[in-house]
């Protein structure tokens, strides 16, 4: 009777190690990199609403080219913005254009970032109830035997 006991336990262990944990690191990972576009969008908006008028005639700016490299930049014409819309692609908008965009960019990640956010506390109650359940399987058991 023990080690059917103690079999069933292990299942238990197993399936919350392999496939609850797992599954809740790739939530945790699909949030973190949800939340570092949202930051990055918003500062892309922070730096237009910021850069001034539409009448702005050159932009001098720091560029990241990879790997932490940085060079001197000069925009000659700061009015038209290339925007990464995803899977690679930037497209080139206007400064209201890209303000409407990153807006609507921004309300979207947020809604995904709260999705995984109530993923991840689904898959942590589920955790949570297997322990316990185990728990009262283990020590349950004793205090009835007693």
């Amino acid at each position: 009777m023990r080690t059917t006991m103690d079999d069933k336990v292990i299942r238990y262990e197993e399936f919350v190690e392999n496939f609850l944990r797992r599954k809740l690191s790739i939530v945790h990972d699909k949030r973190d990199q949800v939340t570092l576009q949202l930051a990055q969008y918003t500062q892309l908006k922070n730096l237009i609403e910021n850069f001034g008028s539409d009448n702005a005639k050159e932009l001098k700016s720091r560029v990241n080219l990879g790997c932490d490299f940085y060079v001197q930049a000069q925009v000659t014409n700061p009015n038209q913005i290339f925007v990464s819309v995803g899977l690679g692609l930037y497209v080139q908008m206007t400064r209201d254009e890209a303000l409407r965009f990153i807006n609507k960019k921004e309300i979207q990640l947020k809604k995904e970032c709260s999705t995984l956010m109530q993923q991840s506390a689904s898959i942590q109650a589920k955790i949570k109830l297997v322990f316990e359940g185990l728990h009262e399987l283990q020590f349950g058991k004793e205090q009835k035997n007693k």
